[in-house]
């Protein structure tokens, strides 16, 4: 699956990646918004995220779909659909490198991720958490019309820290 905009492509991952991938994420304004725990992050963190990833790409119902944001040839974020029920619902998830930000990148791409979910795996629900100290994220979820479904209290645990997290979705 590829998606072109004059913004973005959203694409496969390649091996090739990993060095632009450890560069990008490897920032704390981006992990810790995220559940993943490593930081620093290295080019051998993204080959292990590679290595897992790419397999998914030639299952017909992965458990997991991520993609990569490519911007001027090179990965500037991520956007996955996790923890996949084809004909049922899905988790998104995705970041994208600071110096991106405030430009409606994220807006847009999940718009298209969330609208290649609902029609490639006849999803009914696609759904995410967001910590409650991340108020982009969130308004990122509301302009593609996803709804505040409640507060999930000390559903995440970052750095020995306890942290709620909102629950928005989308209902087909």
């Amino acid at each position: 699956m590829i998606i072109k905009t004059k913004q973005f492509v959203l694409r496969p991952y390649r091996m090739s990646d990993a060095d632009d991938l450890a560069k990008k994420i490897n920032d704390w304004r981006i992990i810790r918004n995220l559940a993943l725990q490593i930081f620093p992050y290295k080019k051998s963190d993204a080959l292990i995220f590679l290595k897992k990833t790419l397999p998914n790409y030639k299952i017909k119902n992965p458990g997991s779909l991520v993609l990569g944001i490519e911007i001027d040839g090179k990965i500037a974020g991520s956007v996955g659909l996790h923890k996949i029920e084809p004909g049922h619902q899905a988790e998104i998830g995705y970041w994208l490198a600071p110096v991106y930000w405030g430009n409606g990148i994220m807006t847009n791409v999940v718009k298209k991720t969330t609208a290649y979910g609902f029609k490639k795996f006849k999803l009914k629900r696609i759904y995410a958490k967001v910590f409650i100290y991340n108020p982009g994220s969130k308004i990122v979820l509301e302009k593609n019309g996803f709804k505040l479904e409640g507060i999930l209290k000390k559903a995440a645990k970052k750095k020995g820290k306890f942290i709620d997290e909102y629950l928005l979705a989308k209902v087909k």
